[in-house]
């Protein structure tokens, strides 16, 4: 009985744990997102190629470049935000997949986050 006690204990810690994991470290998700989106990065590339600029909104892309938007391989925040701007005539995106806080934890939303100036992923503590 009391084995059946501790083993229901350490499932549920282990499960507390999993469901805090990206909250409480969500830097370590820096990689699944940059697997995530390689085939987005790729497509917006062939689109900037093909029309000289890159796309006003993610959707543009499908279904000519992608079948489908990837999700970002980010627990609980599944959707790229997709910003676009030109500067001095110089065309600049960016993506950015949003670690909402859990109040408990952290006030602060951070951000994992794409530059198509520096051409990698960062953890953005904001």
């Amino acid at each position: 009985m009391l084995a059946g006690a501790v083993f229901w204990l350490v499932v549920g810690v282990a499960a507390l744990w999993w469901w805090l994991a990206p909250y409480s470290e969500p830097e370590s998700y820096v990689p699944d997102v940059a697997k995530s989106a390689a085939p987005l990065v790729e497509a917006i590339d062939r689109f900037v190629a093909d029309k000289g600029r890159p796309p006003e909104k993610l959707e543009l892309l499908t279904p000519r470049c992608l079948a489908e938007l990837p999700d970002s391989g980010f627990p609980r925040c599944e959707e790229f935000e997709y910003w676009v701007s030109q500067v001095e005539g110089e065309w600049r995106w960016s993506m950015h997949v949003w670690c909402e806080p859990l109040a408990a934890i952290s006030i602060d939303a951070d951000s994992i986050s794409f530059d198509s100036d520096t051409r990698r992923w960062e953890y953005l503590n904001l």
